[in-house]
């Protein structure tokens, strides 16, 4: 399980050298907020997983938690960061991979969870250890698509 971490970590960080690169057409924020945001919303998630409470698991079914966790896809432009996953700096080549280290630090302790350590999300409510690992890759490929395609229309190859 945290391979894949490590893997979305280490993909996240090697478009670090475009972080400055925006277009507006794609996304009204650069790479780099991006890379920002995903390394920060790993962080922030692997912290809550590691403070809760197994005992008070309590999984609510929704709509919105199947659909995303089912097609693995999430829509673009429909929710919002919360303000601890934004960055308030800009986020440079070397911030992406100071966070980038930082983050990867934090993985090991995933092996350490309980099955029924859980992330409660805003809208999907509490996701279970591995359904929360789930929930970090589909949210990692949605901005790394973003990323892609802010690239591609700025006609740079990465």
């Amino acid at each position: 399980m945290e391979q894949k971490i490590f893997t979305l970590i280490d993909t996240l960080e090697s478009f670090a050298p475009h972080a400055a690169v925006s277009n507006t057409a794609v996304s009204s924020a650069n790479v780099g907020w991006h890379l920002g945001h995903s390394l920060m919303a790993i962080r922030g998630i692997l912290r809550i997983l590691e403070k809760s409470e197994p005992a008070n698991f309590s999984p609510k079914w929704s709509f919105a938690r199947w659909y995303v966790m089912s097609f693995g896809k999430m829509p673009r432009g429909r929710g919002r960061a919360p303000e601890r996953s934004t960055p308030a700096e800009t986020m440079t080549e070397q911030s992406v991979h100071e966070l980038a280290a930082a983050v990867r630090e934090k993985v090991n302790t995933v092996a350490l969870l309980q099955k029924t350590s859980y992330f409660d999300h805003p809208v999907f409510g509490h996701l279970a250890t591995r359904d929360t690992v789930k929930f970090m890759g589909i949210h990692t490929r949605h901005h790394l698509a973003i990323i892609r395609d802010i690239l591609a229309a700025e006609k740079i190859k990465a």
